[in-house]
C-alpha cells in the first residue's frame, strides 16, 4: 500500500554562473506527481504537487496495489512565468521517495497497516534523510505511552518512522522522558509533534536521543530549545517555523539537514559539525560559509542582519 512520499530538491544551481538558486527557486517551481496503480477495484490515478524544496505528499492515500501489479509515478515540473532570468539555465536535482507499507487483512476483512516499511525507492543517491532504520519497528504489545497518541517502538523510536503517529494530547508544554515503556528513547519520528501548538519542549535529564527525524517539531511556538548532549543528527525541518532565535548545537551533532531551523540569530557549535546540508540554517548557506571559513569552526556566531559573525 502506498502510505506517503517525500520530495527533496537537493540542487538548484545556475549552470553558467554556479550561483546557488535554492532560495530564489523555492516559490518558482511546482512539481506535480501522478501515481497510477492497479487495485482490486480497478485502475486508480491520483495526483499531488508541491513547490517546497522538502515536502510530504500523497499522505494517507490508502492505495492498495493488486498482487503482481505495478504502480507508476509521473513527474511534471512547471516554472512560474514570472521567474527571474537567472533561473533560465538552472539545473534542478530531485529525490522522490515513495513509502510503502504491507497491508494485512484483519478479522473483519478490512485492511490494517503493518508499521514496517516494505519498499523505499529514492530516485537518486542522496543524504540518508529518512531511510528505514530497523525491521524491528513494531509497537510494544499491551503497553501505553505517557505521551498521548504515541507508542514506543522496540528500536527506540518515539512515534513512527513514516510519520503515521502524531501527538494528540492537550498539553502545550511537553517533557520528553529518557525512557518510555522500559525502552530508551533514541529517536523522535517524523511529524511526531508537527503543528501541535507547543510552547515548550524539554528533554528529561539523561536523555539518550541521537536523532530527531524530519519535521518532528515543525510549525509550533517554541522560542527556545535545549538539545540533549546525546544528539548526533537533526533532520529536514525538524524545528522549522518556530521562533527559536538562539540554539546551542551539542558537540556530538555531525549532521544538520535542510531548513532544520528557520529564524536563528545566534548559534553556538562545536567542531564536529561536518555535514551541513544546503539551507540547513535559515534556508540559506550563510552560516555554513562562515563556519567553514578560515576563521570559522567551533564557537558562537551572531547574525548581524547581513552576515554571521563569530564572537
Amino acid at each position: 500500500m502506498l502510505s506517503n512520499a517525500s520530495q527533496v530538491r537537493e540542487l538548484a544551481v545556475n549552470t553558467e554562473t554556479n550561483q546557488d538558486l535554492s532560495t530564489i527557486a523555492s516559490n518558482m517551481l511546482v512539481v506535480k506527481y501522478t501515481a497510477t496503480a492497479d487495485t482490486k477495484s480497478g485502475q486508480v490515478k491520483i495526483s499531488d504537487s508541491s513547490s517546497e524544496a522538502n515536502a510530504s505528499i500523497f499522505q494517507n492515500t490508502g492505495i492498495v496495489i493488486e498482487a503482481g501489479k505495478t504502480i507508476e509515478f509521473s513527474m511534471q515540473i512547471t516554472m512560474d512565468k514570472d521567474a527571474p532570468d537567472e533561473t533560465e539555465n538552472t539545473l534542478f536535482q530531485f529525490q522522490f521517495i515513495p513509502i510503502f507499507v504491507q497491508p494485512n487483512l484483519g478479522s473483519s476483512g478490512s485492511e490494517s497497516v503493518n508499521e514496517a516499511p516494505a519498499i523505499g525507492a529514492p530516485a537518486t543517491s542522496a543524504p540518508a534523510t529518512e531511510e528505514p532504520v530497523n525491521q524491528n519497528e513494531t509497537v510494544s504489545e499491551g503497553k501505553s505511552s505517557a505521551l498521548e497518541g504515541l507508542t514506543m517502538q522496540n528500536n527506540g523510536m518515539l512515534g513512527a518512522w513514516n510519520g503515521s503517529e502524531e501527538y494528540s494530547g492537550d498539553s502545550k508544554d511537553i517533557v520528553i522522558p529518557s525512557t518510555l515503556d522500559d525502552i530508551d528513547i533514541i529517536r523522535v519520528g517524523q511529524n511526531t509533534f508537527r503543528e501541535k501548538g507547543l510552547v515548550s519542549v524539554n528533554f528529561e535529564e539523561g536523555s539518550q536521543i541521537e536523532r530527531i527525524h524530519a519535521r518532528a517539531f515543525q510549525s509550533n511556538h517554541l522560542t527556545e530549545i535545549v538539545l540533549p548532549d546525546s544528539l548526533s543528527r537533526i533532520d529536514t525541518r525538524a524545528f522549522y517555523d518556530n521562533p527559536i532565535s538562539t540554539v546551542i548545537i551539542p558537540d556530538g551533532v555531525t549532521t544538520i539537514e535542510n531548513n532544520a531551523f528557520s529564524k536563528l540569530t545566534k548559534i553556538t557549535v562545536g567542531n564536529n559539525l561536518t555535514d551541513l546540508k544546503d539551507g540547513a540554517i535559515n534556508g540559506n548557506n550563510a552560516f555554513r560559509d562562515a563556519y567553514l571559513s578560515e576563521k570559522g569552526g567551533s564557537g558562537t556566531y551572531i547574525w548581524d542582519g547581513k552576515n554571521w559573525i563569530k564572537s
